[in-house]
């Protein structure tokens, strides 16, 4: 995304990441009432493949990642992902893209994807790195 022509990389320092992520896992379950803590409601982090992204960017109209946080029906808090147009706005599926397709000549256009199902961490957590272990 470009803000006043300008790319935003979006990108910290690793100790701030570190800093970030380490006051995250410890308070974790301190901001929950205490009949929630303990029972991982909250993820330490969410992994999805590169596959998953690349369908955002392959549409030339995506500009940008939007992360937004849900909850299933188990109370666990996921990921929500959605690709973002030049305008900032969320690129969501309209059902619409037959019609689409049949105006524009884009046969092999897709809906725009929304991502969740990310391998959620705890329970199925990754290695050991400087951004999940004390």
């Amino acid at each position: 995304m470009e803000i006043n022509g300008q790319p935003q990389l979006h990108r910290i320092p690793l100790a701030k990441a570190k800093e970030m992520t380490l006051r995250y896992r410890q308070n974790r379950d301190a901001i929950l009432k205490e009949e929630w803590a303990g029972q991982n409601l909250l993820a330490i982090c969410e992994t999805f493949s590169k596959e998953s992204f690349n369908d955002f960017f392959t549409n030339d109209q995506c500009k940008g990642i939007r992360i937004y946080y849900g909850m299933n029906s188990d109370m666990l808090v996921h990921a929500i992902v959605v690709g973002v147009d030049d305008q900032n706005r969320d690129m969501l599926p309209t059902g619409n893209m037959s019609l689409l397709r049949a105006t524009a000549g884009a046969e092999d256009e897709e809906e725009p994807p929304i991502l969740e199902e990310g391998t959620r961490c705890p329970d199925d957590c990754p290695p050991p790195s400087d951004l999940n272990q004390p």
